[in-house]
């Protein structure tokens, strides 16, 4: 089996020092809970269920349906083409480039010009490939490889701890893509299993 990371990369020179410290509210939910009590619902499902008042704002698909279909990308109106949604705005969305299905990453308005000024994401076999980024009208976006696998938080949720063996190997490859990053100059910032995504049947 093999992984993808998947979140937006930032420019080490971003930071104030190489050592970053997390948040309380930012550090991994799985720490204690899961452990103890396997989730019953995904991170998609949770956020659904949650009070509005409580949810970041983001931008809404219908609002940038029609700025992305004059880019010819179509998204996908079934109930399971929303593969994502960020903890401070913005979703991922199932969606049709040149007759094959991408992931695309809309990000919110309030982070979209400093998106859109940072590099690419570096290519790598571990990393999710960026196909391209779309930036105007307040909007931005990446087009990325679907991996079809979903995230590895959600498998450890339904189905338990993963076998020694093939932890390791996950591990070894995540390892790969972030010192490869790191080579490249830029830092990943958030790795835990929210963001590591799987390949179907690999």
């Amino acid at each position: 089996m093999q992984f993808r990371l998947g979140v937006p990369f930032v420019e080490r020179s971003l930071f104030p020092s190489p050592i970053v410290s997390v948040p309380l509210h930012l550090r991994p939910r799985y720490e204690l809970a899961a452990l103890e009590a396997p989730r019953t619902k995904t991170r998609a499902a949770d956020a659904a269920g949650a009070p509005s008042a409580l949810r970041p704002a983001r931008p809404s698909p219908m609002t940038t349906a029609t700025w992305l279909k004059g880019h010819g990308i179509e998204l996908v109106e079934t109930p399971d083409a929303l593969l994502g949604q960020g903890e401070r705005g913005g979703f991922v969305r199932l969606a049709r480039r040149r007759g094959e299905f991408v992931a695309v990453k809309v990000f919110d308005k309030s982070t979209s010009a400093l998106v859109a000024s940072l590099p690419l994401a570096p290519t790598h076999q571990h990393l999710v490939q960026v196909m391209g980024r779309l930036s105007g009208s307040g909007h931005c976006a990446e087009i990325r490889a679907l991996c079809s696998g979903g995230e590895l938080y959600d498998r450890i949720a339904e189905e338990g701890a993963l076998p020694i063996s093939e932890a390791l190997v996950l591990f070894n490859e995540m390892v790969s893509a972030a010192a490869h990053s790191h080579a490249c100059g830029v830092a990943h910032g958030q790795l835990r299993p929210e963001h590591v995504l799987l390949n179907q049947g690999n």
